[in-house]
């Protein structure tokens, strides 16, 4: 589903590329879009570098944008930016402003979102905590029809069960085809 509104900012400067707050139709339900140029001259940078690259350097690192997504109120102010929804790097400017354009709108599509709420059903949530839920409202339908109409409660039981097993199996390839179809439709890669 489409945004109900997005607000872009008018003319940044840099480190900032660009930032937007994107208000989805569900009240309360805002996120803010930011693309920013990564410090070169950061020692704590260049001393994170120096970890993965094994030499510490004194000259300024190479140019990076980050574009990152947040959860935040209907005036863009963001509560905590520790847990970015999504996070991706670019190397130069031009690279930066398309990219956050891109992410300006998959967030618009729906096509980005917080899962946090699935984590405690799927680790990672990747999508299959929505799978689980229905997998679990599935199982007490069948369940309650099989009370309702064979009686004994082992049927429920073994019935409830069954839907369940068979919702964990067949939803996750559901969802996989879902995924491929919007990639292919929308010429995007998740």
């Amino acid at each position: 589903m489409k945004a109900r509104w997005v607000s872009r900012l008018p003319t940044p400067e840099l480190p900032i590329v660009a930032q937007a707050t994107i208000a989805k139709w569900w009240p309360g339900n805002y996120y803010w879009v930011s693309t920013f140029e990564m410090d070169r001259a950061s020692p704590l940078r260049k001393l994170t570098r120096s970890l993965t690259t094994g030499t510490y350097s004194d000259e300024p690192l190479p140019q990076e944008f980050v574009t990152q997504v947040f959860r935040c109120d209907r005036h863009g102010f963001v509560k905590s930016f520790d847990d970015p929804i999504h996070q991706k790097t670019y190397k130069d400017l031009e690279g930066a402003k398309l990219g956050h354009e891109e992410t300006v709108r998959l967030v618009e599509l729906g096509l980005i979102r917080e899962l946090k709420w699935t984590r405690w059903v799927a680790p990672g949530g990747a999508g299959y905590g929505v799978v689980t839920l229905l997998g679990f409202a599935a199982s007490l339908f069948v369940a309650g029809c099989a009370i309702y109409f064979v009686r004994p409660w082992w049927a429920a039981l073994l019935a409830a069960i069954i839907t369940w097993y068979a919702a964990q199996v067949i939803m996750p390839i559901l969802w996989a085809i879902v995924r491929r179809v919007i990639e292919v439709r929308e010429g995007i890669r998740w």
